[in-house]
């Protein structure tokens, strides 16, 4: 049924512009739903199916053979044609909006890498904290050591007694440091394992990239308050010292301020929230895409029966050529004439096999005659010839 239809390098081009179109659209569309990927998914998988529909419908159309009803098969394939350049308009909409976060790569990359950067000195700040706690409790509790005739009361309720006090010392110090410590190595080692991921990946066309800007906010925020949970815990020796000691408390102020420039990306990367712009490079990539969608049908080959074209129908008249090797031939109408039989009849003898004289012509047309006279007429001359034969 299709036998004029052939696979070609052009499809290979065609598919290869399908192949881009569709990553840069699920590129759009995750930007734009920002809902995880199943639902840019469907979305880019109906553009594609709509994209082969029209381009390479059109191509199928052009090519069909004689099995099919050509004046239908055209009316189909002038809509896909002609409605092709808008379609494709409508498809590259996602693809618009990917090139406009494109344009914004750098503030979007830049902000990321600040939330990092400030998720990273999120730990290390609670490590100087964490050390500096340590050095004072281990300070405070050897004052108490040195000074126990000066404070005997505070002496004794620390625990010592004179004999192991630097154990003692040790084992205090050593339990503040589990303390605070022993839960927070472990969110450590993932944090920043994660964290070293997700900074090496930071580019606009990272499809995970979003999911990274919604979850290195929720992080900073819960490890800001687990940080603080572990540091809560105030053993009952160190409510003993002057000074107050206090949990870990992160600069709120500058993880909001992150945090919110984070959010602000949101401006840029779901259309909701920005005005729509269409982007230079979007004229240019749609030309291009319409060209490498259109080569199937460009080099297809239409049915040499069909009479139809794009844009009418063309009409062949067959004529007969007289002239072999001299020029291009000249397809003439057929004109149909009658032959006319000259009959030379001696009007002074009847019937005779004798050859007649031309002074006296007598033309008949033998066109003009029934065929009971023709087959009359035949039989006289057959009879004419016998006699002519007996003579001889």
């Amino acid at each position: 049924m299709y036998k004029n239809l052939k696979f070609s390098w052009a499809h290979i081009v065609a598919f290869l512009a399908l192949i881009g179109i569709g990553y840069v659209s699920f590129v759009g569309l995750t930007y734009a739903i920002d809902d995880g990927f199943l639902k840019p998914m469907l979305g880019t998988l109906a553009i594609l199916i709509v994209l082969i529909l029209w381009f390479i419908g059109a191509q199928q159309l052009k090519g069909i053979d004689n099995d099919f009803d050509f004046g239908k098969c055209i009316w189909w394939e002038r809509f896909l044609v002609f409605t092709s350049p808008l379609i494709l308009v409508a498809c590259l909409i996602p693809f618009n909006h990917a090139m406009n976060v494109a344009s914004e790569s750098k503030r979007i990359e830049e902000t990321f890498k600040r939330a990092i950067d400030s998720s990273t000195k999120l730990f290390d700040d609670y490590d100087a904290y964490a050390e500096q706690r340590i050095d004072n409790y281990a300070d405070f509790l050897k004052r108490v050591k040195q000074n126990k005739d000066i404070q005997p009361t505070l002496y004794q309720e620390i625990g010592f007694d004179g004999t192991s006090d630097n154990k003692k010392v040790a084992m205090e110090v050593e339990a503040l440091t589990l303390q605070l410590t022993a839960n927070y190595d472990s969110l450590n080692v993932v944090a920043r394992e994660w964290i070293d991921r997700a900074n090496q990946k930071t580019s606009v066309w990272n499809v995970f990239l979003v999911g990274n800007i919604k979850e290195i906010e929720a992080s900073i925020l819960e490890w800001s308050s687990s940080l603080n949970k572990f540091s809560s815990v105030i053993l009952s020796t160190e409510k003993m010292e002057e000074t107050e000691v206090r949990p870990f408390d992160a600069d709120e102020t500058h993880l909001r301020a992150i945090i919110g420039d984070l959010d602000s990306l949101s401006n840029i990367y779901k259309p909701e929230n920005r005005e729509f712009t269409i982007n230079y490079y979007i004229i240019i990539w749609a030309v291009v895409f319409y060209l490498l969608l259109m080569f199937p049908y460009f080099i297809q080959e239409r049915n040499g029966v069909s009479t139809y074209t794009l844009f009418g129908r063309r009409f062949m008249d067959i004529g007969i050529d007289t002239s072999r090797g001299k020029g291009p031939k000249s397809f003439d109408p057929i004109e149909k004439k009658h032959e006319v039989t000259h009959i030379e009849i001696d009007m002074s003898s009847p019937i005779s096999g004798e050859t007649h004289s031309e002074d006296t012509p007598y033309e008949v047309d033998e066109s003009a005659l029934t065929k009971e006279e023709r087959r009359r007429r035949r039989e006289e001359r057959r009879a004419a010839r016998n006699k002519e034969n007996e003579s001889l």
